[in-house]
């Protein structure tokens, strides 16, 4: 489990290519349990809720650096021109 000093703080940052998901707020020993997972068991505590209780993988690369878990998706978000609902 991961955790934090104070509640983690999730943003949607889009780049030029990307819209990237950032994770900041986790403690160094958050960090450190999570720096070399494989990417399968990104693949397995990164999924999100789908349709009738299914279950997806976001394709694309975790990588953490200074304080920050971040998030680049394998494809680009900006041909929809829509961030989630909320953002």
């Amino acid at each position: 489990m991961l955790c934090a000093r104070a509640e983690p703080r999730i943003q949607w940052v889009p780049s030029a290519e990307r819209i990237n998901v950032e994770v900041s707020g986790l403690d160094d020993a958050a960090l450190a349990a999570v720096r070399d997972w494989p990417a399968e068991k990104w693949a397995r505590a990164a999924r999100r809720p789908r349709a009738a209780g299914q279950r997806a993988a976001m394709l694309g690369a975790w990588t953490t650096e200074a304080r920050v878990l971040r998030f680049t998706p394998q494809f680009s978000a900006h041909a929809r021109r829509r961030l989630p609902r909320g953002i």
